[in-house]
């Protein structure tokens, strides 16, 4: 039994220990650094924080001096479109999950997903928000896509189980998302609360299954998200507050016995349903662990405070804080372990990570303009990938990877409208090939017009979920990639320049 007397500071102390904070910028604010002795659970890191590699590990050292519970040291490292890593002076550039589950070779995925574990265990990264679970089954999902390793949870099955446990032989802890799924979605839960009103038996086909195998498969954590299942709550509910969704059915009956997160609770998907201390009460009585924060605030200081008051009262939360607490704490004392070092070496570990890039790249239609010829004259029509956030960092385009043929780079609005179209087309030479590049055209279909009013020959390049490859029609050659990174820039640069019969 629980000792239901405690006092305020004692049960403020216990629920910090289930919060995982973030902060704006590359200096930690006065107010994280207090929090830390007086019992935080943990620091979430995002692009903005992590810029300069070694002075980010002496960061986490002075974090770590200064914690009196260790801390769980936390990003989302998917690979891809999401790399909490793209700002960094030094770093390793990976593969998009759905690239990663083109490949048939196992060994492959493991090593990818390996050298992803030494990178983060160099930065002294303890806990990774990863991988995705949701199989992508929605072609208009607007924030899965190639974070899903595909549309099937045979794939997703395989391939997240290959990347758990190359984290889990690292020392780094693995996080499944997004429970119960958000691969169905067509709203961003950053924005609002999705509803997935799918029959509970289809759902759980080709959803449910997967986070059911992770946990047979003994995932460290689960990250619920904030949408509603008519089949959990008939009211609106998000999962993440639902005790139907995690204390029935993730703790009873999927007996799972590992960490429980929120996703950010500063969505919307959230925020434009509940207050502040309305959702970390409702959160921590529905049975959740650990509730994340992406950005640490004076009034969020204030609501723990308050809240520790009403625990004072409330038997129903103080017990559901207690019994957080001693979770976190005991998985702590039997997981935490102090990193053993491992050389990182960079410019090897990044050769291997572009070697098994362009095994993921695929020949979908070959021609005789392919090879590349160096008589010939090329232009490259590329969307701006500034308007995507995770690809802004990224500052080479295709051209710089092909040096000895006659190429210039066109860019083209993602959506690109009519004007913009015929600005772009009066750009091109008749005597041109064109290398167009698409990015989810069944989403942004002004792609489709700019790509259909140039009449010269035409290389298509897929950058991102398949379906452009049956949307574009009149196109000599297909080559796709499923991701936008370096590394398949530099395979598709070779694929373009060599004569592969193989596809």
């Amino acid at each position: 039994m629980y000792d239901y007397s405690m006092k305020k500071d004692e049960l403020k102390q216990k629920i910090l220990q289930t919060l995982i904070f973030g902060y704006e910028g590359e200096q930690p604010p006065a107010k994280l650094w207090e929090l830390i002795p007086k019992g935080l659970g943990g620091i979430i890191f995002f692009a903005e924080n992590i810029k300069i590699r070694n002075e980010f590990k002496s960061l986490i050292k002075r974090f770590k001096k200064l914690a009196t519970i260790p801390l769980f040291f936390s990003t989302d490292q998917e690979g891809g479109l999401v790399e909490r890593t793209i700002f960094l002076d030094i770093k390793n550039e990976y593969l998009t999950p759905k690239a990663i589950s083109r490949l048939e070779n196992q060994e492959y995925i493991k090593n990818h997903y390996e050298l992803m574990a030494i990178d983060l265990r160099d930065l002294g990264i303890n806990f990774n928000l990863a991988p995705v679970l949701d199989v992508n089954t929605n072609p208009n999902n607007p924030i899965i896509g190639v974070r899903s390793f595909g549309n099937n949870p045979f794939i997703v099955n395989k391939c997240s189980q290959i990347a758990i446990n190359a984290f889990k032989n690292i020392h780094i802890f693995s996080c499944a998302k997004h429970f119960a799924g958000h691969g169905d979605t067509e709203i961003d839960s950053h924005k609002k609360m999705p509803r997935i009103a799918m029959e509970y038996e289809k759902f759980y086909k080709n959803h449910l299954v997967c986070f059911e195998y992770a946990i047979q498969n003994n995932i460290d954590a689960i990250m619920v998200s904030h949408i509603h299942f008519p089949f959990f709550d008939e009211v609106k509910t998000p999962a993440s507050l639902s005790q139907n969704a995690i204390e029935i059915y993730l703790k009873s009956i999927l007996k799972f016995k590992g960490l429980i997160l929120t996703d950010d609770m500063v969505m919307g998907g959230i925020t434009e349903n509940y207050g502040l201390k309305e959702s970390i009460i409702l959160a921590l009585k529905a049975g959740i662990d650990i509730l994340i924060f992406r950005n640490i605030t004076n009034e969020l200081i204030e609501t723990i405070d308050e809240i520790a008051q009403i625990a004072c009262e409330d038997k129903e939360l103080q017990n559901k804080i207690n019994t957080a607490y001693e979770k976190i704490v005991n998985f702590k004392n039997k997981n935490l372990v102090e990193f053993c070092p491992i050389p990182l070496q960079i410019k090897e570990n990044q050769q291997i990570i572009d070697k098994i890039a362009e095994k993921t790249i695929k020949i979908d239609k070959k021609s005789d303009i392919l090879p590349l010829q160096k008589e010939k004259k090329y232009t490259i029509i590329a969307f701006n990938t500034k308007e995507i956030y995770n690809l802004s960092a990224n500052h080479n385009k295709l051209s710089d990877f092909l040096p000895e043929f006659n190429v210039k780079e066109l860019s083209y609005p993602l959506d690109p409208n009519e004007d913009e179209i015929d600005k772009i087309t009066q750009l091109i030479d008749e005597n041109t090939v064109v290398i167009f590049l698409s990015y989810n055209a069944h989403i942004h279909k002004g792609q489709l017009k700019l790509f259909e009013k140039i009449k010269t020959q035409k290389i298509l390049v897929s950058c991102a979920l398949d379906y452009d490859i049956k949307l574009f029609g009149g196109a000599e050659s297909i080559i796709s990639l499923c991701c936008f990174k370096n590394p398949s820039l530099k395979g598709l640069a070779k694929i373009l320049s060599k004569n592969y019969t193989k596809f």
